[in-house]
Parts: structure tokens; sequence; C-alpha cells
């Protein structure tokens, strides 16, 4: 039988707190079909927040505010959609040829 290594056991220890915490925080992941993202944002009526870009085309945060989803891109369209508030758990896909044309 293998023993475990004590780092082993750590890092599983941080895996599971991040998913209880991040289930428990809501999260919002924006994935770019297309390319031409330049930044996402939610919104509501007073507040924004931006979300933060990870590489392959995604973007991503734990929603503060109750809202939608703002998607700029590069050719200078604007796709709204989507909905978020805290402590639910919100993905959507920004899709179109040439531009980005819906998010769904």
């Amino acid at each position: 039988m293998r023993k475990v290594s004590r780092a082993s056991f750590v890092l599983l220890a941080v895996l599971v707190i991040a998913a209880i915490f991040l289930e428990y925080r809501g999260l919002v992941i924006v994935h770019d079909e297309t390319g031409m993202v330049s930044s996402a944002r939610l919104t509501s009526a007073k507040k924004k927040q931006p979300l933060s870009e990870i590489p392959l085309g995604y973007f991503v945060g734990i929603p503060a505010l109750e809202g939608g989803i703002e998607v700029l891109c590069s050719d200078g369209s604007k796709v709204r959609g989507g909905y978020v508030t805290p402590h639910a758990r919100t993905v959507v896909t920004v899709k179109g040829q040439g531009t980005c044309s819906t998010m769904s």
C-alpha cells in the first residue's frame, strides 16, 4: 500500500476548500468562441465589475452584484445577455461569424 505524502494531502485539502468556496460564492465564466472578445464585465444599474481574462478565450469572476454580462469585442461590437447573481454559477458562450453576435 502506498503512503500518501503530507504535501499531497495539503494540496487535496486546498482544492476541496477552493471548490466549496466557489460553490458557495458563485462563479461566472464567459467562453469566447470568436477569438474577438477584448473584455467582459458584469453590469447592473449602478455598478460594473470586470472579469479576469485567462488563456484560451475565457473570462472569469466571482459575482459581487446582480445583473447581466456585457462583452466588448475588438471590432467595436457589444453583446449583452445572461443573468448573474451572487451564490450562483453562470456559464455563457460568445458566438458569431467575424463578429460577436450572440451570447448563449
